[in-house]
């Protein structure tokens, strides 16, 4: 079977799967952290079979429909399954980590950045986050996931400006006062290392990783001849693996406090 099939409704398993990722926004606990590991299980079959999830769905018009009838289709377009997991990364934590691991486009495939980029998605869920925490330590996880992420983008996939859109976009939610200060410093940082080269360590972090391709990377680094801080530098994502509730879909809230995220060194 194609990856690309589609129904006699045009969708296709990628735009079935984010509908049924969305359930786990109002499902019980149980429910949401069963469908997330079925998710997970069946975005990672998509993906070892050439799927891409950052392309969006939208419901073909006629054949030789003209550009008016095309952007419109554009507009009414069901957002992407990377699009979902970066807009709501906390929700959806291990199949963000799992996205960003295997290099998906962090932008929009036809329109590029301008339209949508991951940094955006994430920066834009923190800061709404971040407003809604009831407590000291959600916060702190939240920002540790967020930390979490973007470093794993850096390593895996092509970090793309702008963080921001060049024109202004409505933010869904308004709010009156400007961005936590947490918001603001990580979106400085992006733009720094945007505008300078990649520290060598993680060029050669992301060349061996690509060496070791095809997945899983995990069994080829732990068999390298190297000491075991290096082999973590290699899995950032193993550090994540032992961080409590961050192996679940939608975690309850009120999390234990705990430190910032920091990359191996």
């Amino acid at each position: 079977a194609s990856v690309q099939a589609c129904t006699s409704d045009e969708e296709t398993v990628m735009s079935s799967l984010v509908f049924l990722v969305k359930e786990t926004f109002d499902s019980s606990d149980e429910d949401a952290a069963e469908i997330g590991r079925f998710c997970l299980c069946v975005t990672e079959l998509l993906l070892d079979h050439g799927a891409d999830p950052s392309c969006s769905w939208s419901p073909r018009g006629p054949e030789g429909a003209g550009e008016e009838e095309e952007e419109e289709e554009e507009e009414h377009a069901e957002p992407s399954l990377t699009q979902t997991c970066l807009e709501h990364f906390d929700l959806l934590f291990p199949l963000a980590v799992l996205l960003l691991q295997r290099g998906v486009s962090l932008q929009c495939p036809r329109h590029g950045a301008p339209c949508w980029s991951g940094p955006q998605l994430l920066l834009r869920r923190l800061e709404a986050a971040l407003r809604e925490s009831s407590s000291a330590a959600e916060s702190a996880d939240l920002l540790a996931r967020a930390e979490a992420l973007l470093d794993l983008a850096q390593t895996c996939c092509t970090l793309t400006l702008p963080v921001e859109p060049p024109h202004p976009v409505p933010h869904p939610h308004p709010h009156p006062h400007p961005p936590p200060e947490a918001v603001l410093e990580l979106r400085a940082q992006l733009v720094e290392q945007e505008t300078r080269p990649p520290p060598l360590r993680l060029l050669c972090r992301r060349l061996l990783r690509r060496c070791l391709l095809p997945w899983p990377l995990e069994p080829k680094v732990r068999q390298l001849p190297l000491p075991d801080r290096l082999k973590d530098f290699l899995l950032p994502e193993t550090s994540m693996q032992r961080r409590p509730r961050w192996d679940r879909c939608r975690p309850s809230r009120n999390p234990p406090l705990m430190r910032r995220y920091t990359p191996a060194p």
